[in-house]
């Protein structure tokens, strides 16, 4: 059991996903037809001197999620603070997008000023098995830790990681599922005890800015990928911007035919007025020299994220294209950081 007395009040939201699943058979379903237990939640995880208040904008398995649920939660989680005056929430969420949810989160509420902090599980809860109540109870004793800002916890074995919410990548569905990427964890939960506390600054947005505008495209580079394709493809759907994964030296096809010319497919997008922004899977770090491709690439009018993962640039261009429509302040927002999203460790 976990007292919550240094938490006054504990919002918690709830969005369906493994840890609100059961077993029908051989399948984990997501309980849309069978409601979330309240009383089971509060009875089993948290003390009498704190009952949360709930919100639940739907149940739905993560990997069905679209950008306007994120939304959805983020106005879930303003009500919780605004309304109810909460001061820190919780919330239930499949893993396989939660990377995802937690980096447009981190956007959407930058203005918010209680921590938040994300969860699941391996697991349905039914399962004897199931990590959920460690990971909800390692939850809240992070929340009781934790500045403002958004968070992912995950349990590792015996410990409880919490990872800044920009820089976290499920990694894998075995073992380790979450990792911090380009940064050390923001704190470890051991025995219920809150440990290695790292302190993160997070810039205060001046106005609320939660609007998005899902019209972008993320692209991992590889060997034979048609680019002239790709380009009709962003003409044809509106594309307002692009996401480019290069190879891990930071570079992409050069001297190859036009049709697989990366430097080629960023110059055509610019000059039809769509930014384009380049990163790697994982930092690579201060380089003194770059290759020729990583140059051209440049000079054809790419923005280098250095430091930024790939899934927080996809998300983060999102925000930044609902913000604005002017091409030089998408540009300025991106490579401005806002929640931890671009600072070096």
């Amino acid at each position: 059991m976990i007292s919550l007395d240094r938490l006054m009040k504990l919002g918690v939201v709830i969005t369906g996903g493994t840890i609100g699943s059961r077993y029908d058979q051989d399948l984990i379903v997501t309980p849309q037809d069978t409601p979330f237990d309240e009383e089971v939640f509060v009875s089993q995880l948290c003390s009498d001197q704190a009952t949360p208040v709930f919100r639940c904008p739907f149940e739905e398995a993560s990997e069905n999620l679209l950008p306007k649920d994120w939304q959805c939660i983020a106005t879930s989680v303003r009500e919780l603070v605004t309304e109810e005056s909460v001061e820190g929430v919780l919330i239930l969420h499949g893993t396989d997008t939660m990377a995802y949810t937690a980096s447009a989160l981190s956007f959407l509420l930058a203005d918010v000023d209680v921590p938040i902090v994300i969860t699941g599980s391996r697991l349905p809860k039914d399962d004897q098995s199931s990590d959920a109540p460690k990971n909800v109870q390692d939850s809240l004793c992070a929340l009781r830790h934790l500045e403002r800002g958004v968070y992912v916890v995950f349990s590792r074995g015996p410990v409880g990681l919490v990872h800044l919410g920009t820089r976290v990548r499920k990694t894998g569905a075995q073992g380790v599922w979450f990792e911090s990427i380009n940064r050390e964890p923001v704190g470890e939960i051991v025995d219920g005890n809150f440990q290695k506390p790292r302190l993160c600054s997070f810039q205060r947005a001046n106005e609320r800015r939660d609007s998005l505008d899902g019209r972008v495209l993320a692209l991992r580079i590889y060997p034979g990928l048609n680019l002239a394709a790709m380009l009709c493809a962003v003409q044809q759907a509106q594309i307002k911007g692009v996401v480019l994964e290069l190879y891990m030296s930071n570079t992409g096809p050069q001297k190859v035919p036009l049709e697989y010319s990366l430097p080629r497919f960023v110059e055509q997008c610019v000059s039809n007025g769509i930014p384009v922004f380049t990163t790697t899977s994982r930092d690579i770090g201060r380089v003194e020299k770059k290759y020729s491709s990583t140059k051209e690439i440049e000079d054809a009018g790419a923005v280098y994220l250095a430091d930024m993962i790939p899934e927080t640039a996809l998300v983060k261009l999102m925000w930044a294209l609902g913000v604005t429509n002017e091409i030089e302040g998408v540009k300025c927002l991106m490579v401005r950081g806002i929640a931890g999203e671009v600072e070096r460790a």
